[in-house]
């Protein structure tokens, strides 16, 4: 038997504006949209009072485009948008909440500034298919794989725990599946080459046969059964064209 663990987790979804126009995503808007102050408060407090270990801060991509945003956040004291989460990022600590946030695409310093205040960041690659650019991801220059990919490498080169992955049924082909799966999975070797604290790489595949879970009574704990060792292959399936529902910044996505 083996003893698997978890946390409780949070998610504050601080802005839903963004500044991407992503034709399968249903989370982001083109509205002003930001969580005031008090608000972050008390959701930091719900979350402290259940119980969670760590916030999931998602948001849409560099939200102070849209000029109220800009404002809103100005008075509030804030000269960006990442300065905001920062300071959202020191309240959940404060609480011994840890957290980790997904803003899209980033350059060094703004990575820098999220590594003082967070346990781990992360970035989905998404498709290194250039051809998605001008289809789904039409007015969203920053879903370009070298751009993803750029943030990625710096995430390495500051030594950040980081998580990435891909996204399927968004129109790429059978090829360009197995392309962005090996280069997402590419990327966290390289990248692991600066001695990050963690590193994995997330994309579905079909599912396998997995041992049942039976919890024990003790607390954020399950045994679980040894499984049997057998070997796995990646057989993809064809591309689903039904819509896929995306964070924008696209940490999870319902397939």
């Amino acid at each position: 038997m083996r003893r698997v663990t978890f946390s409780r987790n949070f998610t504050l979804s601080l802005s839903r504006t963004c500044r991407c126009y992503c034709k399968y995503c249903a989370f982001a808007t083109h509205r002003a949209h930001l969580y005031a102050p008090e608000e972050v408060e008390r959701l930091l407090e719900e979350a402290a009072r259940r119980g969670a270990k760590e916030l999931l801060v998602l948001t849409g991509e560099k939200p102070e485009v849209n000029p109220e945003v800009a404002r809103r956040l100005a008075e509030h004291g804030h000269s960006s948008f990442v300065e905001y989460v920062a300071w959202a990022c020191e309240r959940a600590l404060e609480r011994g909440v840890l957290p980790h946030t997904n803003l899209g695409v980033l350059d060094p310093g703004e990575l820098a500034r999220l590594r003082e205040v967070t346990a781990s960041q992360g970035l989905m690659l998404e498709s290194v298919s250039e051809r998605l650019m001008d289809t789904v991801h039409a007015g969203s220059p920053t879903k370009h794989p070298a751009r993803r990919l750029a943030t990625i490498r710096a995430a390495g080169e500051l030594r950040i725990p980081f998580t990435s992955g891909v996204l399927v049924g968004i129109g790429e082909t059978v090829e360009e599946r197995i392309a962005s799966s090996k280069r997402s999975r590419r990327s966290t070797k390289t990248t692991a080459t600066y001695r990050r604290s963690s590193s994995r790489t997330s994309f579905p595949i079909r599912a396998t046969t997995a041992p049942s879970l039976r919890i024990s009574p003790t607390p954020l704990s399950a045994t679980v059964p040894e499984p049997r060792r057998r070997r796995r292959v990646f057989r993809p399936g064809p591309p689903r064209s039904r819509s896929t529902t995306c964070a924008c910044s696209c940490a999870s996505v319902a397939g």
